[in-house]
């Protein structure tokens, strides 16, 4: 994970964006304290990591179970 700057003057920090697997998930403003975050990012990043998560773990227990361990 890390920042993207994007700058309108080379004295002046406009905006931050957050980035994740090259999709902002992220994005701070100069003006504030808030944020706004990019839900669809962070859900298809979610969903993505998820799927990726439940392949591993099938595949550790078809591993175990195909040597002969419980």
């Amino acid at each position: 994970m890390y920042l993207h700057k994007r700058f309108d003057s080379f004295e002046k920090l406009k905006e931050y964006s957050v980035n994740y697997f090259g999709l902002v998930i992220y994005k701070i403003k100069n003006y504030g304290n808030k944020g706004i975050p990019v839900s669809n990012n962070m859900m298809f990043i979610g969903i993505v990591l998820t799927i990726i998560f439940v392949f591993i773990v099938e595949w550790v227990v078809y591993k175990r179970d195909k040597n002969g361990r419980v």
